[in-house]
């Protein structure tokens, strides 16, 4: 069994128990409502298996990286992730997918208040996690556990998810204690953030300092610190929050933070990229802190079954046949440069082959409709009919072949009105970052970096840039290029822009869920640059509106959806929806 040693006192005692539950409510519970265990005569004993259940909430279906909820929001509404409808209305999904990407948010949507208050959405994911770090420094307390460190990681682990849904949400409850007479208070982003921060920083210095595996530690803490000074000018917030008076100071803040990670000297780059994401990966030096997953005990990594075509079961020899949904774009993959390492290394494309390396084929019959709407550029198999088969359908073995373009996210043929025909089976280039491992089944043993080093430099480069007008200084330019060289790309030199190091950072982090925020960050989520536009380099908006039989006009995205509504179940609770919808 997978990296039991590494779980000491985090997973050993709660794990498979947890893995079974669903999550709780957003209203504050006490903890014995949770676990109705009496631990009290021996906390001593209970202590780590109770601790380890609060890290528990990252882990799971629906958990930080599930493919619907907290990680959907962050990358299936950019251009580094789409999912297309495929054949025959597979992954159609009520058109939640092509909602996300075209930025058409609404409060009703799937990963924002599915399943309601109790439900599987970005907004229950994090209170949850709130709510388990409040209710355990509540037992803490309550057993008189003398335990500064610990207690200290609770709480900023409830800043770190305070941070989540201050991105996503704007102005939200900040729920820093638990009992049944507490009701939270709605802040202004700018108090949400000063919250966060005075909480950081009173328990910055008590955390422990060195590395426990996938635990928080005064790096991690840092790392948070250093997100937020980073983002505070495009949360805007600076002028408005205490911790937050000028832009520059921001950065460098932002800048000090990632030095002190960097001058502790407890994490360096790998210099194998794919070490930090095999199936085996805890032993990477450049992951700073973990989302432990196991095929068996903590499940919930699916990149696998979310990305693959359905016969890439025999490239990869899986157990079970993959989803066939998730893609990149091609102007994404257009980013790349020729001899940057990372491109084959993330993603899959062209002619896809077996195991044993025979070419791949899949069966597909083809009728007088599908012939009709098929894409003309499509890999087509030899006998392809000259003339449309009519109502017989022609069964043929086409090549499995991961095109670069996609032509459809919603399968509706705008001339004809026609849904679910066009054969798009294969479009998109697929995600393989992660070691895909032999056998596995719908669950990966991967374990998910929430931070890694490489981003602590290439944040520092960008807050230098960030405080000297956007212009490249040597300082910054020699955080960069540590990560430029891993990936034996070119160095960068002083004509470096902001454009450009968004890009980097997307050939660095996709699909690791930080794509949203920094599309919002560099200024191209909403406005102009949210619209198609082939004569900008940094333009990737290529997909809004694309066959979906509506005939409505590009539409840029607004600024108001920076941020996303607010779920309907915490309005009708009397929280203020955010403003635009």
């Amino acid at each position: 069994m997978k990296k039991i040693k590494y779980l000491s006192i985090i997973f050993c005692s709660t794990l498979l128990a947890f893995v079974q539950q669903s999550c709780t409510d957003l209203e504050p519970k006490l903890y014995s409502q949770i676990d109705q265990t009496d631990y009290e005569s021996d906390p001593e004993l209970a202590f780590d298996g109770k601790f380890g259940d609060v890290y528990v909430n990252l882990q799971r279906e629906y958990g930080y990286v599930y493919r619907e909820g907290f990680w959907s929001l962050q990358e299936n509404t950019t251009d580094e992730c789409a999912v297309p409808t495929r054949w025959a209305g597979d992954w159609y999904d009520s058109g939640n997918f092509w909602k996300l990407h075209n930025h058409m948010f609404t409060s009703t949507l799937r990963e924002i208040a599915a399943n309601g208050k109790s439900g599987y959405n970005a907004w229950n994911f994090c209170y949850t996690g709130i709510t388990k770090c409040n209710s355990m420094i509540q037992w803490m307390d309550k057993v008189n556990a003398n335990r500064p460190r610990e207690r200290a990681e609770l709480v900023i682990f409830r800043c770190f998810y305070h941070y989540l849904l201050l991105d996503n949400f704007g102005n939200i409850p900040y729920v820093s204690k638990t009992s049944d007479t507490y009701t939270p208070v709605q802040c202004t982003r700018a108090q949400a953030f000063d919250s966060i921060m005075t909480d950081m920083l009173a328990n910055l210095q008590t955390v422990r300092e060195d590395k426990v595996y996938a635990r928080i530690n005064k790096s991690v803490g840092w790392m948070i610190m250093a997100k937020m000074y980073l983002n505070a000018e495009a949360w805007g917030v600076v002028g408005h929050a205490h911790y937050a008076p000028t832009a520059a100071q921001c950065y460098a803040k932002a800048s000090l933070y990632c030095d002190s990670i960097i001058s502790k000297g407890l994490y360096s780059l790998e210099s194998d990229y794919k070490t930090n994401f095999l199936v085996k990966n805890e032993g990477s030096t450049e992951n700073m802190w973990n989302v432990v997953y196991d095929a068996t005990l903590s499940k919930g990594m699916q990149f696998h079954m979310m990305t693959l075509h359905y016969k890439s079961k025999e490239t990869f020899n899986l157990k079970n046949t993959p989803w066939n949904g998730y893609c990149t774009t091609h102007k994404f993959i257009g980013i790349y440069d020729s001899n940057d390492i990372r491109l084959n290394e993330t993603w899959l494309r062209g002619q896809q082959y077996s195991k044993a390396g025979s070419l791949l084929t899949a069966e597909i019959a083809v009728d007088s409709v599908t012939y009709k709407l098929m894409p003309g550029y499509i890999r087509k198999p030899v006998g392809y009919p000259a003339s449309n088969p009519g109502s017989n359908p022609v069964t043929l073995s086409f090549p499995v072949y991961f095109t670069d373009t996609i032509t459809t996210l919603t399968n509706v043929d705008v001339a004809s009105g026609s849904k679910n025909k066009i054969l798009n089976v294969f479009q998109g280039a697929r995600f393989r970052k992660f070691e895909y491992e032999e056998n596995v089944g719908d669950h990966m043993s991967n374990d998910f970096p929430i931070f890694r080093y490489a981003d602590v430099l290439l944040m520092k480069g960008e807050a230098l840039m960030r405080a000297n007008g956007g212009v490249a200084t040597t300082e910054a330019l020699n955080a960069i290029n540590q990560v430029r060289t891993r990936a034996n790309a070119t160095a960068y030199d002083a004509s470096l822009t902001l454009d450009e190091l968004l890009m980097e950072r997307g050939r660095e982090l996709c699909w690791e869920g930080f794509r949203r925020q920094d599309l919002i960050r560099f200024g191209r989520f909403t406005g102009v640059n949210s619209l198609s536009n082939e004569a900008d380099p940094y333009n990737l908006w290529i997909l809004k509106n694309i066959n979906d039989g509506s005939g409505a006009p590009l539409e840029a995205t607004p600024d108001y959806k920076k941020i996303f509504p607010l779920p309907d179940f915490a309005v009708d609770g009397g929280y203020t929806q955010n403003p635009g919808y």
